[in-house]
C-alpha cells in the first residue's frame, strides 16, 4: 500500500507519506516512511499534559524485514522542538541503520542548555544484548532544563562496554571520565567512576570505584531476584507483608562491603562536612541457609552543628531469630543531644521486640522503653513490657495488659497506663472497642520527664500537666475535644505561668480554641475558631495581652536577652487565613528594660508601640535609649501579606549611640565600646535588603577586635617541624594570614549596602593580632569611607585612614617591644578591603650604646669608652604596598638631638649606619640585635663591649643557648646510633667572694634499644 496523509486537528498538524509491499517471504517486507509533525500536541495525546508539551519534527525510516533480526533499514529523525517540563528543546539529530540484528546510531544535540554527541553500536543477534557506546556530554544546565532547583552545570564523557545487556547476567564495565560539576559559581573537578560487572552461571561480581564511594558485592546472586530473597528471609521472623505465599526465586548467595571517604570533592559538594571518617559497610546473604550478616559503622562524623560519633549497626540471623544492635555514642545537633543510646532487640514469629536505651555522660541508665511490636493480619500491635519503662533515671510502673492495636481496621488502645509515684500518664479506648473513642489523660505529669532526654538548654521546657484530651469518629471524620492545664510552664527556668488550653471541634468543620495565660504576674487570652473547610478567612481569633512580664519571656531569647525588666500589653485581631493572615492591633512597650547579652549593652524603651495593620508592622518614632541616655529612632514600615515574605521602609536615626558595651566574657571576637551617629534607609526585601546612608564612629569608642587564629603559638625553638602548603598564598604574619575572599566577600548574599563611614580621630581600636603571644595595636586615627556590598555579596571599601597615634606591642617569648605609629601613616582602600595600600611606619625607641657597631673603626680606649654611652636609636619599621603582602623593611635611624657625647661620635655612628643599609643582611643583624640582645651585634658575637655586667651575663646566656643549639646540630649529623648533648652555660660567680664569669661545658650521651623502650645515659 501506498499513503499520503495529512491531518490538521487542534492537537496539531501531521503529514505523512508511506508505503509498504510483500517481500520474498513473510517478515522481509519493503517499507518507507515520511512523517512531518508540526506543533503537535504529543502530552495531550499520551495524557501527560503536566510534562509534555508540543513537538516539532521530522522522521525517517526506508528498509525491509519487519523482526528486530532480520531488519535492514536505514532511519533519521530531526526534533527541531520538543517541550519537556517546560522546556523547549532544539536541534536534536538522530540517524541510524540496522543490518540483521546490528544497529549503528548515532545522536547530536546542539542546544543552547544541552550540548551532546552520542554514538551507540547494539548487537541484539544473540540471546543477551549487546551495548557499545559513547556519550560526550558537552554541557547540560539541569536548571535550565528543569531538572534541579538551583544552578547546576555538567561536563564529561560517559563510555559503556556491556557485553550482555541482562541484570541477571550483567556483563561490562561504564567508564565516567572528565566529569565537571558546576554549583553556581563553584568548579568542581572530578576524578574518574567506575562500574564494572562480571556474571556466568555460577558467579557474578559487581564493583564501584569513585572518588567518595567505593563498593562491590560478589558471588552467585540475580540483580532482580536479590530484593525478593531478601524480603522473603525478613518474612520468615517478621511478615510485614500479610501474605504467606512462598516468592520463587533462584539461591542468593554473596558477599558485599561499601566504604564512604571524605575528600576534598565531598567537601565541595558538602562545604558544612567537617569531619567525616571513613563510614564503612558490609556484610553477606545465603538465602537457601537464611544467613544474613549486615554491619556498619560511622565512627565520627561532623556536618555544621550536628555531629554523630561511633555509630554502629550490627543486623544478623542467629538462634532462629532475625537479630539488630543500633548503638551512638553521641548525636548531636543544635537542639537536641542524645548520649550512649542503644536500640537492640529481634524478630521471631512474627514479634519484634524493642529495647531502646539511653545513658548519661557518666553511663548512668537514664531513658528505658522495652517493648513488643506484633503482626496480626492486617494488623499491629504494640505493647510496653511490664518492667520496661525508665523515664529520668525513675522506674514507672505500667499495666501488664496494655496495647495499643493500629491498622485498616482502625485503632483500639486498652489499658496503656503508666505510672510513677502521683504522676499518671494514660491511653485508652473509652467504650473498649475498635475506632471507638480516644481518651488521652494526664495527671501531675511532669513535662521534664520527657524534654530531659536532649541533654540541650534549647529544650529546658517544665511545667505539670493536668487534663485530659478526647479523638472520637476517629476512622470516618475525627471530633477532637481537649481541656488541658500546665502549672507553672517554664522555659530555660524563666517562668511563664499557668496554661489553660480547651480547644474542640465539636461544630463541624470548626475547631474553637481558649487559652489562658495567668499567674507570676502575666494575664494573656487567645480565643477565637478555625475553619477548616475555607479557602481564605479560616482565622479568626482575638489576642489580649493584658499584662505580660518581660523576664517571663526572657529565656524564650536563648540566652540574647538578660536582666529583662517592664512588660508588655496590647490587643490584636487575627484574622485572614495561615497562608496570609490579617493582623490588626497593637503592642505597647511599658517601662521595658533588656540587656543584649552579646553587646552586653543595657536599652530601654519606655513607653513604645509597634503597630500591626493591613500592610504590615509599623513603627511610628519606635525609639532605643541606651543606659547613657542616647536615642536611636526607627520610623516607617515593614510590609508584609503572609508574615514570611518582609518588605523594608525603615529609616534609623542614631545620636552618639552606645552600641556595644561589652567585656571580653561577653564577647571573644570583639569587645568594649562603641559609639555611633546613624542616618540608615533600609529598603528592599529579605532577598534583597537595600541599605543606605551614613555611620559615624564617635570620639568615646575604644573598641577591641580580635582577630581569629588557626594555628597553634609556637613556645619554643627546640624541634619545631613547619608544614608548608605550597599552595597557599604566602602572608605576612603580622598583617594576619587570611582568606581573602572571606572579607572580600560576604557570606550573605542578596544585599545591596551603601554607606559613607566616618571615624573620629580620637576613636580608639585595639586589634589583638596574636593573642597567644600577645601581639597587639593600638590606633587612633581620622578616615571618610564609602563601604559598599553588592547583591553578589562582593564588599567595596575606598578612602584613606590616617593614624594619628597608636603603637604595636610586638611580644617574642619573654622580649616585648613597644613601636609606636609615626602620624600620617596611612591605609588607603580603593575597592576590595584586602587590596589596601598602605605606608605606615612604627618606630621603637632602643637606648643602647654604639660601641658593637663602630668598635673594630676605634683605636684607643679613651674612645671606646665614649661609645660606651647609650644613644636614643630609632628602629623604624616599615610597611608598605599591599596590605596582605605588605613590603617590610627595617632602618636604625639616630634622630638629630643635643646628646651628652661629641658629634664626632654620632657623625661616625650615622656614617656606619649608612653603610650598613647597603646591606640588607647586616641591618637586619643590627635590627635583631637591638631588639633581642639589647645592643648592637660586633663582628664577634661572642663578645661585646657595651653595657654593665647584668647586660654582659643576660648577653652570654642567649649565646650560650645559641651555641648550644649549633653543637647539638652537629654532633647528631654527625655520629650515628647514638644521642649526643652538649650544654654550655655561662653565669657569674660569686663563690670566691668577688664576681667572676663561669663558662661550663656539659655532656651527655645516650642509646636507645628495643624500639625506644629503652634508653641508657651517661654524662651531666
Amino acid at each position: 500500500f501506498n499513503t499520503n496523509l495529512a491531518l490538521r486537528s487542534s492537537y496539531g498538524n501531521i503529514h505523512a507519506i508511506a508505503g509498504m509491499k510483500s517481500g520474498a517471504k513473510k517478515g522481509s517486507e519493503v517499507y518507507n516512511a515520511n512523517i512531518d509533525m508540526d506543533n503537535f500536541n504529543v502530552g495531550r495525546l499520551i495524557k501527560q499534559e503536566k510534562t509534555v508539551g508540543r513537538f516539532t519534527l521530522n522522521a525517517k525510516v526506508n528498509g525491509s524485514g519487519t523482526s528486530v533480526k532480520n531488519a535492514n533499514a536505514q532511519f533519521s529523525a530531526n526534533i527541531v522542538r520538543a517541550d519537556v517540563k517546560g522546556y523547549v528543546y532544539r536541534n536534536l539529530v538522530f540517524k541510524g541503520n540496522a543490518r540483521n540484528g546490528l544497529i549503528n546510531a548515532d545522536a547530536r544535540m546542539k542546544d543552547p542548555n544541552i550540548n551532546f554527541a552520542l554514538d551507540a553500536r547494539v548487537n541484539l543477534a544473540n540471546k543477551y544484548p549487546a551495548i557499545k557506546a559513547t556519550l560526550n556530554l558537552d554541557s547540560i544546565n539541569l536548571q535550565r532544563l528543569h531538572f534541579a532547583s538551583s544552578a547546576l552545570r555538567l561536563h564529561g564523557k560517559i563510555v559503556a562496554d556491556i557485553a550482555t545487556a541482562d541484570p541477571d547476567y550483567l556483563n561490562g564495565n561504564i567508564q565516567i571520565t572528565d566529569l565537571l560539576v558546576v554549583q553556581g559559581t563553584r568548579r568542581i573537578q572530578m576524578d574518574s567512576i567506575s562500574i564494572a560487572s562480571t556474571a556466568d552461571i555460577n558467579n557474578a561480581t559487581l564493583s564501584i570505584k569513585s572518588p567518595v564511594l567505593s563498593a562491590n558485592m560478589a558471588g552467585k546472586y540475580k540483580l532482580t531476584e536479590v530484593g525478593t530473597a531478601l524480603q522473603e528471609t525478613i518474612n520468615k521472623y517478621y511478615n510485614t507483608g500479610g501474605t504467606t505465599t512462598r516468592a520463587k526465586y533462584s539461591p542468593q548467595n554473596f558477599t558485599f562491603q561499601a566504604v564512604i571517604t571524605k575528600t576534598p570533592l565531598l567537601t565541595q559538594f558538602a562545604p558544612d562536612l567537617k569531619q567525616l571518617d571513613p563510614v564503612r559497610l558490609n556484610g553477606h546473604f545465603n538465602s537457601d541457609a537464611g544467613d544474613l550478616v549486615v554491619n556498619g559503622e560511622i565512627p565520627n562524623t561532623v556536618y555544621g552543628t550536628n555531629q554523630i560519633t561511633n555509630l554502629k549497626l550490627a543486623i544478623n540471623t542467629g538462634n532462629n531469630a532475625l537479630n539488630y544492635n543500633f548503638t551512638v555514642d553521641k548525636i548531636a545537633t543544635s537542639s537536641i543531644q542524645l548520649l550512649n543510646t542503644s536500640i537492640t532487640g529481634s524478630a521471631q514469629n512474627n514479634a519484634l521486640s524493642v529495647n531502646i536505651n539511653i545513658k548519661d555522660k557518666n553511663l548512668k541508665p537514664q531513658y528505658r522503653i522495652a517493648g513488643m511490636f506484633k503482626a496480626l493480619n492486617s494488623q499491629y500491635q504494640f505493647r510496653l513490657k511490664p518492667d520496661g519503662l525508665l523515664l529520668d533515671y525513675e522506674n514507672w510502673a505500667v499495666n501488664p495488659g496494655n496495647f495499643i492495636q493500629y491498622g485498616t481496621s482502625g485503632v483500639l488502645a486498652l489499658d496503656f497506663n503508666i505510672t510513677n509515684n502521683n504522676q499518671t500518664l494514660g491511653i485508652n479506648t473509652t467504650n473498649r472497642k475498635l475506632n471507638g473513642p480516644i481518651q488521652v489523660s494526664f495527671e501531675r505529669f511532669r513535662i521534664e520527664t520527657i524534654t530531659h532526654i536532649a541533654e540541650k538548654d534549647s529544650l529546658k521546657v517544665g511545667g505539670t500537666i493536668n487534663g485530659s484530651a478526647v479523638i472520637r469518629d476517629i476512622a470516618k471524620s475525627p471530633v477532637f475535644t481537649s481541656d488541658l492545664n500546665i502549672k507553672d510552664f517554664n522555659f530555660k527556668s524563666d517562668t511563664l505561668g499557668n496554661v489553660a488550653i480547651k480547644v474542640n471541634n465539636q461544630q463541624a468543620n470548626t475547631f474553637a480554641a481558649n487559652i489562658d495565660i495567668t499567674e507570676k504576674g502575666n494575664e494573656v487570652k487567645l480565643n477565637g475558631l478555625y475553619y477548616t473547610d475555607r479557602k481564605e478567612n479560616n482565622l479568626d481569633f482575638n489576642l489580649d495581652i493584658v499584662k505580660l512580664n518581660m523576664k517571663s519571656i526572657e529565656g524564650f531569647t536563648l540566652g540574647n536577652l538578660r536582666n529583662t525588666t517592664g512588660d508588655l500589653t496590647g490587643r490584636m485581631k487575627i484574622t485572614g487565613s495561615p497562608a496570609t493572615p490579617r493582623v490588626n492591633g497593637d503592642i505597647n512597650f511599658n517601662k521595658v528594660g533588656f540587656n543584649v547579652a552579646m553587646l552586653n549593652s543595657y536599652f530601654r524603651l519606655n513607653d513604645e508601640k509597634i503597630s500591626f495593620n493591613q500592610e504590615g508592622i509599623a513603627f511610628n518614632d519606635f525609639t532605643l535609649v541606651d543606659s547613657a541616655g542616647n536615642k536611636a529612632s526607627i520610623n516607617g514600615a515593614i510590609y508584609t501579606k503572609t508574615f514570611t515574605d518582609f518588605k523594608f521602609g525603615l529609616d534609623i536615626n542614631a545620636n552618639n549611640f552606645r552600641a556595644i558595651n561589652s567585656t571580653r566574657e561577653d564577647n571573644k571576637l570583639y569587645y568594649g565600646q562603641l559609639y555611633l551617629n546613624t542616618r540608615l534607609r533600609i529598603r528592599g526585601d529579605l532577598n534583597k535588603p537595600v541599605v543606605d546612608g551614613s555611620l559615624a564612629v564617635n570620639d568615646k569608642t575604644d573598641l577591641t577586635i580580635v582577630l581569629p587564629q588557626s594555628d597553634p603559638g609556637i613556645q619554643d625553638r627546640k624541634g619545631v617541624v613547619e608544614f608548608v602548603n605550597r599552595s597557599a598564598p604566602k602572608l605576612d604574619s603580622i598583617l594576619l594570614a587570611r582568606q581573602q575572599d572571606s572579607v572580600s566577600k560576604s557570606d550573605i548574599t542578596g544585599l545591596d549596602v551603601t554607606a559613607n563611614i566616618t571615624i573620629n580621630k580620637n576613636a580608639n581600636f585595639n586589634i589583638v593580632i596574636d593573642e597567644r603571644n600577645g601581639d597587639v595595636v593600638h590606633i587612633k586615627g581620622e578616615a571618610q569611607l564609602n563601604a559598599a556590598v553588592d547583591p553578589s555579596g562582593k564588599t567595596n571599601l575606598t578612602g584613606t585612614y590616617t593614624v594619628n597615634s597608636g603603637s604595636y606591642n610586638l611580644a617574642y617569648a619573654t622580649v616585648q617591644r613597644n613601636f609606636t605609629f609615626k602620624r600620617g601613616s596611612t591605609i588607603t582602600w580603593t575597592g576590595d578591603p584586602t587590596s589596601a595600600n598602605i605606608d605606615l611606619t612604627a618606630v621603637y625607641v632602643a637606648n643602647v650604646p654604639p660601641i658593637d657597631l663602630v668598635e673594630d673603626q676605634l683605636s684607643s680606649e679613651t674612645e671606646k669608652t665614649m661609645y660606651k654611652q647609650k644613644l636614643p636609636f630609632n628602629v623604624n619599621l616599615n610597611l608598605k604596598d599591599e596590605l596582605l603582602k605588605p613590603a617590610i623593611s627595617f632602618d636604625i635611624v639616630l634622630p638629630d638631638s643635643n646628646y651628652s657625647v661629641s658629634s664626632d661620635v654620632t657623625n661616625n655612628v650615622d656614617t656606619r649606619l649608612a653603610q650598613i643599609r647597603q646591606d640588607p643582611n647586616e641591618l637586619n643583624k643590627q635590627v635583631l640585635g637591638v631588639l633581642v640582645l639589647g645592643h648592637f651585634i660586633g663582628d664577634n658575637p661572642l663578645q661585646s663591649s657595651g653595657g654593665s655586667s647584668g647586660v654582659e651575663g643576660a648577653i652570654r646566656n642567649s649565646v650560650s643557648g645559641l651555641l648550644s643549639d649549633q653543637l647539638n646540630k652537629l654532633v647528631g649529623n654527625s655520629i650515628a646510633g647514638v644521642d649526643l648533648n652538649f650544654g654550655l652555660t655561662s653565669a657569674e660567680d660569686y663563690s670566691t667572694g668577688t664576681a667572676q664569669n663561669r663558662t661550663d661545658l656539659n655532656v651527655a650521651l645516650s642509646k636507645r634499644f628495643l624500639n625506644d623502650r629503652l634508653s641508657v645515659s651517661v654524662g651531666n
